[in-house]
Order: C-alpha cells, then sequence, then structure tokens
C-alpha cells in the first residue's frame, strides 16, 4: 500500500507493508492471513514439492515459528467464546487439555503441529509469548 500526504508545501510518501506471520519447515511454507468472512486467522501449510495445502484456521494467532519438521502456533486464549475455550478451532483439543486449561486458566497456547498441520501437542501458560523460538533440542 502506497500513501502520499501533502503538509504545507511538502509532499511525503509512504510504502505501508503488513506484518506477515510466516515460516518455514521440512519443504513446507506455513504462513497465515486473514479473510473478510471469517474472524480467524486462515494458517496454510504448503508443501512446495508436491504442492500440497493444508488449511487450519486458528483464532487469536499471535505468532508462527519453525525448526527442522515442526511448527509452533502461538494463540491468545479466547475466555468469552462459546465453545470449550476455543483455542483452535479445527484442531483437536485432549480431555486432559482441557483440564490443563481450567486448572491454570491460561491465557495463551502453543500448539506444536507438524509439517502438515497435524497438532502433536500443546501448552497452555499464563505469561504472553512476546518472542517465541525453537531448537533441536
Amino acid at each position: 500500500l502506497r500513501i502520499a500526504l501533502a503538509v504545507d508545501s511538502f509532499i511525503y510518501f509512504a510504502n505501508i507493508r503488513p506484518n506477515y506471520k510466516w515460516g518455514y519447515c521440512c519443504n513446507t511454507v506455513v504462513y497465515a492471513y486473514t479473510r473478510p468472512d471469517r474472524p480467524e486467522y486462515c494458517v496454510i501449510f504448503w508443501d512446495t514439492k508436491n504442492n500440497e495445502k493444508h488449511v487450519k484456521y486458528v483464532k487469536s494467532l499471535l505468532s508462527i515459528t519453525t525448526f527442522g519438521d515442526f511448527c509452533i502456533l502461538a494463540t491468545k486464549v479466547d475466555e468469552n467464546a462459546p465453545q470449550a475455550f476455543n483455542i483452535v478451532l479445527s484442531m483437536e483439543t485432549t480431555g486432559k487439555d482441557m483440564e490443563q486449561l481450567r486448572k491454570q486458566e491460561a491465557q495463551y497456547a502453543l500448539v506444536l503441529c507438524n509439517s502438515i498441520g497435524t497438532p502433536l501437542d500443546s501448552k497452555y501458560i499464563d505469561i504472553e509469548p512476546l518472542f517465541v523460538t525453537m531448537t533441536k533440542t
């Protein structure tokens, strides 16, 4: 998006670029965007070798972090959602995870996914994940 602003006898030009959430793991590009018809983020897992795409919808996505074969989706827990905590809409949440969330009253969720977007593990935390990184250990 390019804008121009005129003030007195000066003209200021600016290029505005959105801060995209994306990552690359195991020949897969993981990126997120918002659609006008849905309130959630649309997270795409695009396998660049096979040209296959897997779509997941995530509420309140904060960041995408990748390393090796895995990806972490950091989200904010929606406490006012009518569904059961509504952390990640299209991903399975086990009863054990729900119980952990109730006990901790967590505000944020970290969901570990593989390269096709299948959730492998989740962790609920009560501090805001301002920065998320992954290592091989």
